[in-house]
């Protein structure tokens, strides 16, 4: 909902350490750095900018692969080890907890 506003100033997010002031760029003009910017805008932000992160690492040959699991435990080597038994390697992990206590839709678990 637009009423909800983000608790830090857009001059203060992005996903990008490197790029401090991505949001605030990418807002263009929409709000100014100080202000507080809602929510679901800086979920838009993400989105676009994970997926501009995607088509660029496939670009680029990397291999992405996306997986819905819980996984139980990642020892030492980072070999993750999830519910369902599965077992991989990988060099990054993003773990996207998502809402815990988001309502279910459909039957489906939220995790």
């Amino acid at each position: 909902r637009p009423e909800h506003l983000l608790n830090v100033r857009a001059a203060h997010m992005s996903m990008d350490a490197e790029v401090p002031d991505d949001f605030a760029s990418w807002l263009a003009g929409r709000y100014q750095p100080h202000e507080f910017a809602p929510r679901m805008l800086y979920g838009d932000y993400l989105k676009q900018r994970f997926n501009e992160t995607m088509a660029a690492a496939k670009n680029a040959g990397h291999q992405v692969a996306y997986y819905h699991d819980d996984i139980r435990r990642m020892d030492a080597e980072a070999m993750l080890h999830a519910a369902s038994g599965r077992r991989f390697a990988a060099r990054h992990v993003v773990l996207a907890s998502g809402l815990r206590f988001a309502p279910r839709l459909s039957g489906e678990r939220v995790v």
